[in-house]
């Protein structure tokens, strides 16, 4: 195998780029499930969602459904996932910003990930604090579609556990 010319995988543990790896795949689902929750409240099929719904970003996808919802009569388990959602998806969004496009600066006693874009550095454990929330936030989403209906065998609710705090180190939302 041809081996990588940079030098931060000496900084981290495996048990560390499995964490990366776990956290990452979470927001992936969480943006998934988030386009099938736009899908579901436009009742379109499969084929229109991949061509209008999957191309938007986590950000355009959740703002479709906050403006569908203002006319839609959702249920209270639906109201009571949006709420959540909109408390906390920006905060997971820059956690998973951080995770995915930070570099590693591995110069200090602990390797931070560094984001040059907007010249923000977060040490890995405090990245790594954000794994509650993006899991609350896990929650809320399958929530939030169970609650829009119209899913098949998994139809149902799911009952959302309690609004972990934010992380320090996320501060407010768009921070």
């Amino acid at each position: 195998m041809l081996s990588t010319p940079f030098l931060y995988e000496e900084s981290l543990s495996p048990e560390d780029f499995q964490k990366i790896g776990e956290l990452l795949l979470r927001c992936s689902h969480i943006e998934h499930v988030l386009g099938n929750c736009l899908k579901a409240m436009l009742r379109i099929t499969d084929e229109e969602a991949i061509v209008m719904v999957f191309p938007l970003g986590i950000e355009h996808r959740f703002q479709r459904i906050k403006e569908l919802a203002k006319s839609a009569d959702l249920n209270a388990e639906a109201k009571a996932a949006l709420v959540e959602l909109a408390a906390t998806l920006s905060h997971v969004q820059t956690a998973r910003n951080d995770l995915a496009h930070g570099i590693i600066n591995d110069k200090e006693d602990e390797p931070t990930f560094h984001r040059r874009s907007n010249r923000r550095s977060v040490s890995k454990d405090d990245a790594f604090s954000a794994e509650e929330l993006i899991n609350f936030v896990a929650h809320a989403t399958l929530s939030l579609r169970l609650a829009l209906g119209g899913y098949g065998k998994e139809e149902g609710r799911h009952i959302l556990p309690p609004r972990p705090p934010i992380p320090m180190y996320l501060g407010s939302p768009g921070k």
